[in-house]
């Protein structure tokens, strides 16, 4: 097991229904020219390109369809260690990554896969697939352009350990985040060998066209929309920059040590929505100046989310270790009591259960407007399409109702779930730690 795949091993951890209709949502796909998409992709109601379905992350296609039932249709990979990676569809092929130190290509109706191209280390970096050209990243911080044959076009070393979850493709320039050169560690140790880089690079060559280094600590995936490109930092910072330059346009500061932005954010309509680690909080910045508009405590321990954004809610998943007290209206299960439970190892110190939430939030303010609860925990994104909401949660895939929160349905898979899915056709395709890739639909 190579270093960065024990230290994920060892750091995972982290410890009502709305009435009335959803209100006017908009198309969130691609036109022939793909310019809503945020990737220049031409991508279709039938594709999800990237993680986040385009290159804003916005997590949303309403023109898409996702699956209507909790069947398995088929799996894939099984040999794999695990599969962190958010899989993406494009012209009826499923890409993923995996710690099968590998990118792999199936058939996305019938499971055959149809290639395996080999990494350096294991890949939890979504595949992006823009004009014929397969893009993602491993651990051990090479860049990859594969061909839809899985054919190498060009590779990049960045020199530096990569761990973000995304890359987005923007009018040739392909963006980046890595982390630092230093091996990863459960500690919170920072200096500057464990500084991260936001980079960019020619989509055609590889060749790189800017760097942008952070100050301490590891750059998240970026989104791109309104004319810049935004990166998380874990430090709890959110960083704006020019796509053409690198130039900073402008820096938020998150709170320091009980902050932290672990996924990617999301831009929508001048707003870029980040979810905010250990001290849970949910807020939504000025795309323009980096000015906070709103910020929503989720009084959860625990954001390892990207928000999702449709013209009226924001969605994000949280795990919380403590009791939760929320005066949301409607919400969709009762606030639990904690527990207390004796733990041999503590001397009998009380021990709380941890829950997980997925929550909807109102774009104009940040209001909760409904909250599922379960008993295990979120590491995934949500994908939003048609009335559902689709997310991975412990060892469950979950199809929530979009006006409500209500579960539909779920499935039970054989290890946790941190992979986000891709929802397309009908289908939705999500990895997990047990090492396969599920297809969940007729």
């Amino acid at each position: 097991m190579r270093r960065r795949e024990l230290c994920r091993w060892l750091g995972v951890g982290g410890v009502a229904s709305a009435t009335g209709c959803l209100g006017t949502r908009g198309r969130r796909t691609a036109d022939a020219t793909g310019s809503t998409d945020g990737t220049g992709s031409g991508a279709t109601a039938a594709d999800w390109p990237t993680f986040g379905f385009d290159g804003r992350h916005s997590g949303v296609n309403d023109a898409g369809d996702g699956p209507r039932t909790d069947a398995v249709a088929w799996r894939g990979i099984g040999y794999a260690p695990t599969v962190l990676c958010a899989p993406t569809v494009r012209d009826g092929t499923v890409y993923v990554g995996s710690a099968a130190n590998a990118v792999h290509a199936f058939d996305a109706t019938t499971g055959e896969e149809r290639w395996s191209s080999p990494t350096t280390s294991y890949v939890e970096t979504a595949p992006t697939v823009v004009d014929g050209t397969v893009y993602t990243a491993d651990a051990d911080g090479v860049v990859f352009a594969l061909g839809t044959d899985g054919e190498r076009r060009w590779t990049f070393e960045t020199n530096t350990n990569l761990h973000s979850s995304a890359v987005a493709v923007h009018e040739g320039t392909l963006f980046v985040g890595t982390a630092g050169t230093m091996p990863a560690v459960a500690s919170g140790d920072t200096d500057g060998s464990k500084a991260g880089t936001a980079l960019a690079l020619d989509t055609a060559t590889g060749a790189r066209q800017w760097t942008y280094t952070g100050p301490t600590d590891w750059f998240t995936g970026p989104a791109v929309g309104g004319g810049r490109v935004y990166f998380g930092n874990h430090d709890g910072s959110v960083v704006a920059l020019d796509p053409a330059t690198g130039a900073e346009l402008w820096t938020w500061d998150g709170g320091g040590e009980h902050a932290g932005v672990l996924a990617p954010p999301a831009y929508a309509d001048g707003t870029v929505y980040v979810g905010v680690h250990v001290d849970g909080r949910l807020v939504a910045l000025d795309a323009a100046s980096g000015t906070l508009r709103w910020e929503t405590d989720l009084r959860a321990s625990n954001v390892k989310s990207s928000p999702a954004v449709d013209d009226d809610r924001v969605y994000v998943a949280a795990t919380g270790s403590e009791a939760t007290d929320y005066d949301a209206p409607g919400e969709s299960t009762p606030t639990p009591t904690p527990r207390e439970t004796s733990d041999d190892g503590a001397a009998g110190m009380p021990t709380v259960d941890v829950s997980g939430s997925v929550f909807a939030l109102s774009r104009n303010g940040g209001d909760i407007e409904w909250r599922y609860e379960t008993d295990h925990d979120f590491r995934s994104s949500p994908a939003v399409v048609d009335d559902r909401v689709y997310i991975g949660g412990g060892d469950r895939f979950l199809a929530l109702s979009r006006a409500d929160g209500a579960e539909q349905w779920h499935v039970s898979v054989d290890d946790f779930v941190e992979s986000s899915p891709a929802v397309a056709g009908g289908r939705a395709y999500i990895g997990s730690a047990d090492g396969h890739l599920y297809c969940i639909g007729e």
